[in-house]
């Protein structure tokens, strides 16, 4: 990938970086980004390549947890936030966690999508945390740069003023397989997942629309299928994405590849970009 000119420390901007995370970004410069959108493996057991051990004992996992987040305040500018969505069963930790390196809570966003997952002796689980910090004040936050789509606080909508954005977002499905595949999921041939967990990404666009200006610089440090690089690149953004698995790589980098080929890129809305769909890795 090609980047655009800029470097952050000895890594160039607008990249893909395949390695680990938690080497990468002790190399990294202090104050060099303006926000960090990180979506960490869950613990679930999931099988995301030989590269990625996602079913550690309890205390190893939240050890590492630990040594990511501690990180992320000396990467970010003054002003600068950092979103963490992660599963129910960690936030409480994460939380407490980010409290103690001293950044600011802002929110507990609830991102509740409208597709339960199945589960068996408890609820159906139908919403994720996305923890919000901030390093000190946070320099630019637009609560309403991306309306919520669906109106949430009214019976009548026709007596809401405006579809004003919550901590409750109830907008965004949770991408599914199958015949139900949204034409956003990259999937092999048999419609399934080629990314065990991609985010929608309307997600990572409210994110950054949110709490960055353009030619701010985001930072993801897992960055699975390449969702937040996508979302900067349709901002206006820089990025910079580390993912371990050199096929889901080559995924993201495919696919920033295809919004960056679009004429016009940024006289566009977000919603405007069409990526085409794209098969599973190529290898």
């Amino acid at each position: 990938m090609v980047g655009c000119g800029r470097k952050i420390g000895d890594f160039l901007c607008c990249t893909v970086v395949c390695g680990n995370c938690l080497e990468a970004m002790k190399a990294l410069p202090d104050d060099c980004v303006e926000l960090v959108f990180a979506d960490p493996p869950f613990n679930a057991g999931k099988d995301y390549g030989s590269t990625v051990n996602d079913n550690k004992p309890r205390p190893e996992y939240l050890a590492w947890l630990s040594l990511f987040i501690r990180e992320v305040p000396r990467l970010l500018r003054h002003g600068g936030t950092f979103w963490l969505m992660h599963e129910t069963k960690w936030i409480g930790y994460c939380q407490v966690v980010s409290d103690s390196t001293g950044m600011s809570f802002r929110n507990m966003v609830v991102w509740a999508y409208s597709n339960p997952t199945p589960s068996r002796n408890r609820f159906q689980k139908t919403w994720r945390p996305i923890l919000l910090y901030s390093n000190g004040e946070p320099a630019v936050f637009d609560s309403n740069a991306m309306p919520l789509s669906r109106s949430t606080l009214y019976f009548n909508k026709s007596l809401a003023s405006s579809e004003f954005c919550h901590d409750l977002w109830v907008d965004v499905p949770k991408l599914v397989g199958g015949i139900f595949a949204q034409d956003e999921l990259i999937t092999g041939t048999d419609r399934r997942f080629a990314h065990l967990a991609q985010m929608p990404e309307k997600l990572a666009e409210r994110a950054i629309a949110t709490s960055t200006d353009r030619d701010a610089t985001i930072l993801d440090p897992f960055l699975g299928s390449g969702t937040t690089a996508i979302a900067a690149k349709k901002l206006g953004r820089h990025f910079l994405g580390f993912e371990i698995n050199h096929d889901y790589c080559k995924i993201a980098e495919e696919r920033i590849a295809l919004v960056e080929a679009q004429p016009n890129l940024f006289d566009k809305k977000p919603e405007q970009i069409v990526i085409p769909t794209i098969s599973s890795p190529t290898t």
